[in-house]
């Protein structure tokens, strides 16, 4: 190389490198200066007007307009206009968060780990401003955001509708929530047979929960108390259908904070969403109707459970499932229907060993279960536990209170559990419902019918849960106690 090209190449690469570094630093400047304002702007009030300055988040009002003006007005209430160095101080905050508050990405900025990325974020007017100050690598979750935002705005934009476009905008803003039943309800009723619709319903997928008590195991991944409370109270209630539902209450709640990818709470639950998805999913999505449990529709015994049946394994499933579930599923006339759906999720399989909990059921080679794994074993735990403690047992349409079963038949309702949760087969039915026996004496013996309206007892409880007719299929407690 002749000596004056190498020397412009190394003017070149000295300017450009000057350059990177300059904007590097106003970069910084502006995060330092941000932070400075921040404790210096509380520092220069005082009492109550300190106070109400430190609880101010540069993060949550630089994604929320409102929620800085009524910040202000607060701030407003207690300091004093004489305050002068302080207000100057507080406006040039307020001024350079305001530059970029038009900008998407800013509804991510609660997400990063570094409090220099945190700030970087505050006063962003576009993802390049973060550069040099964010690492991808170290921000999966905050950038994955990012990301969202980005097909965000090129997916709801090409709506000339206003309130298409913002109700499509709404389900890429809660990221790394999933979008609530009643944002994909809207985008529907707003969008529908548009190409904003097609593209956003993408991002509105849902995976529905057959068994609330499998993801139990993900509550105790925390060690925070009121978290785990807080998270098996959501899952013992059911009254979220999908994982989606589930992960927006617990986050709705604050006990838990919000779904970091880092949190193994969070990953318990992002992994069955990103992961696991439902039959349901998969098939109704791709062909329109999942036909496997489709043709189950037909061995429904009431006409009601026939047609609701059919209209929810379509592409209406995510809005009957819980109706049909509470109707049909949860009616012992409709042993049928439940037993061919069972078989298509958890068709019965020869044998049983290795469980830590449910171990009356194991070495078992040559006996058919449906769901002899681990996460069932826990799921009967987590019953048990839940019952204990709780001192009531959920059951359709009522919740039933119950003595210290740790000292009543304590044996009895462990097997009970793992008989729910394990789901045992006989040769000649596939039914897991127990004995109406087993049920009387349980209800009888354990319930606590002092705190029980009269109009119940244990017959009536029981003819709703187990069979009654001599030649029913049900399951003796016998061959697991």
């Amino acid at each position: 190389m002749r000596l004056g090209t190498r020397n412009s190449a190394i003017l070149s690469y000295f300017y450009n490198y000057c350059s990177f570094c300059a904007s590097l630093f106003v970069i910084c400047a502006q995060i330092e200066r941000i932070h400075a304002q921040e404790l210096m702007c509380c520092m220069q009030a005082p009492g109550t007007c300190r106070d109400v300055c430190e609880k101010i988040s540069l993060v949550k009002i630089s994604a929320n307009s409102d929620l800085k003006n009524k910040t202000i007005e607060e701030v407003q209430q207690y300091c004093s206009p004489q305050l002068i160095p302080f207000w100057e101080c507080l406006n040039s905050t307020f001024a350079e968060i305001s530059r970029g508050e038009l900008w998407s990405g800013r509804v991510c900025c609660r997400l990063p780990q570094g409090e220099s990325c945190k700030r970087a974020c505050v006063t962003a007017t576009n993802i390049g401003d973060l550069y040099g100050i964010c690492r991808r690598s170290d921000e999966m979750t905050f950038y994955n955001c990012l990301d969202r935002q980005e097909q965000g705005d090129l997916c709801c934009n090409q709506s000339e509708n206003k309130k298409c476009r913002e109700v499509c905008l709404s389900i890429f803003r809660s990221y790394p929530a999933s979008p609530t039943k009643d944002q994909r309800d809207e985008v529907t009723q707003h969008c529908e047979h548009t190409t904003v619709y097609q593209c956003a319903k993408e991002f509105m997928k849902v995976t529905p929960v057959a068994n609330m008590h499998n993801y139990l195991r993900c509550c105790d991944r925390t060690n925070r108390n009121r978290c785990r409370d807080t998270c098996k109270n959501i899952l013992s209630t059911k009254s979220s259908t999908t994982i989606e539902d589930i992960m927006n209450e617990l986050e709705d709640k604050e006990e838990c904070g919000p779904p970091l990818f880092q949190d193994p709470l969070w990953q318990c639950f992002l992994k069955e969403y990103n992961v696991s998805p439902a039959v349901e999913v998969s098939t109704i999505d791709k062909v329109g109707m999942d036909s496997a449990k489709w043709h189950c529709c037909q061995r429904a015994s009431s006409n009601q459970c026939k047609n609701l049946c059919s209209k929810t394994f379509t592409k209406d499933w995510a809005d009957l499932w819980q109706d049909f579930h509470n109707k049909c599923l949860s009616q012992l006339s409709e042993e049928r229907l439940r037993s061919c759906i069972d078989e298509v999720d958890e068709p019965c399989e020869l044998g049983c060993d290795g469980l830590s909990f449910c171990t009356n059921f194991n070495n078992r080679p040559t006996e058919l279960f449906r769901a002899c794994t681990p996460q069932a074993d826990e799921a009967a735990r987590n019953d048990v536990t839940m019952w204990q403690t709780q001192h009531e047992l959920s059951l359709p349409g009522l919740t039933l209170p119950l003595k210290n079963i740790s000292k009543c038949s304590p044996d009895t309702w462990k097997a009970v559990a793992c008989i729910l949760q394990i789901k045992p087969c006989s040769r000649y039915s596939h039914s897991n419902q127990i004995c109406r026996d087993v049920c009387l004496e349980i209800l009888t013996d354990c319930a606590d019918w002092t705190k029980i309206s009269p109009e119940f007892s244990p017959e009536g409880m029981c003819s709703r849960l187990s069979p009654d007719e001599p030649g029913a299929s049900c399951i003796t407690l016998q061959n697991y106690l």
